[in-house]
């Protein structure tokens, strides 16, 4: 790992921390109304989507395509316009979808864990925790998605899973600091060698 690859790793690491918190405090605070939300953004952006291809269309000078630009619109709009009316009959259905993600966030988050753990980080089995936590968190709300009385626990148990993944880079940022902390350590060592070793040339 060099260290404009940690560099890189950090910045993105920091910043889906900062998401994952962010969503997560959303979804536990907004409990009772954050599925409603969630759906009516969606729905807002799949009908802007369309609206928005349908007259940047407009204004271009080549008008070809008429037809998919109106079917992208047609479609935007309709599916915007139905996970706004229908998103109380959709919530436990997104659920189902979140719990399934929630999941696949964990897993995605292993080869990180890997990826420092081989670089030298000796707490990376606290990763490992935090990533098996969220998975399962994950399991259990898919499995309980479409039980009436699990709904607001599976809403709270989503925050959780996405704090427990800010927690996840947290970790793995500190993990990349150690390295780098090391490889800057080995740089100046090197650096260090190649100017004795060039002033004993000199003098001889």
């Amino acid at each position: 790992m060099d260290l404009e690859k940690l560099k890189g790793l950090r910045r993105n690491l920091l910043l889906t921390a900062m998401l994952e918190l962010i969503a997560g405090l959303f979804m536990i605070i907004m409990k009772d109304r954050s599925q409603e939300i969630l759906i009516v953004m969606l729905g807002v952006i799949a009908a802007s989507y369309g609206i928005v291809n349908f007259f940047a269309w407009l204004i271009k000078k080549d008008k070809s395509g008429a037809g998919s630009e109106v079917v992208i619109l047609v479609l935007g709009v309709a599916a915007g316009a139905m996970l706004v009316i229908f998103r109380n009959d959709l919530s436990r259905f997104f659920i189902l979808i979140e719990g399934i993600l929630a999941g696949i966030f964990g897993v995605v988050k292993l080869p990180n864990m890997f990826a420092i753990k081989k670089a030298g980080f000796e707490k990376w089995w606290v990763m490992l925790l935090l990533i098996l936590a969220t998975v399962g968190i994950g399991i259990i709300i898919g499995l309980n998605a479409f039980d009436e009385k699990f709904f607001l626990l599976a809403t709270i148990l989503l925050g959780v899973s996405l704090i427990l993944g800010s927690a996840t880079d947290i970790f793995a940022m500190a993990g990349t600091g150690s390295v780098q902390k090391q490889l800057l350590a080995v740089e100046g060592e090197i650096d260090a060698e190649a100017h004795e070793k060039g002033e004993i040339v000199e003098k001889k």
